[in-house]
């Protein structure tokens, strides 16, 4: 168990990153793009792509779980960033922003299709260079599994 004084100085850290939000971790940015997919998706997906100073080591494609989205990842997408990884985070069907066709409509193979639809359309020129890091919370990090 944590003492008293920890536990107190853990639950106040916590509140003031729920109503401040987390932590800068150093010079990077953020670029958000809506991409459009036809069929057999018929979605309009929102995906953060996140690039860290610098050359990064790898892209990481994140994933969030099910009744979720990618703000909700945001300090440790951050974290992924201050260690050098460029980190595309995407809203899956019928979840936070992405809108379209319902997730009902997508089995884990159509899913798996749908994040390398994303994968292709958000490369930069030195993709091939580095290594791509498939991560994922909950359901997305089984759906990162069955990928692999």
């Amino acid at each position: 168990m944590f003492p008293q004084s920890r536990l107190c100085l853990f639950a106040f850290v916590s509140v003031f990153f729920l109503f401040v939000g987390p932590p800068s971790w150093g010079d990077s940015s953020v670029e958000t793009k809506t991409i459009e997919l036809g069929c057999p998706f018929y979605v309009s997906a929102k995906v953060d792509i996140h690039s860290p100073a610098g050359v990064p080591k790898g892209d990481i494609l994140y994933l969030h779980g099910l009744g979720d989205n990618k703000d909700n990842h945001e300090p440790l997408i951050s974290r992924r960033v201050k260690d050098g990884y460029r980190v595309i985070a995407v809203d899956l069907p019928s979840h936070g922003q992405t809108e379209g066709s319902s997730l009902n409509r997508f089995t884990f193979r159509k899913l798996g299709s749908f994040i390398l639809s994303i994968e292709k359309a958000t490369r930069d020129p030195g993709y091939q260079a580095r290594p791509l890091i498939l991560e994922g919370w909950s359901t997305g990090g089984l759906l990162a599994v069955r990928m692999v």
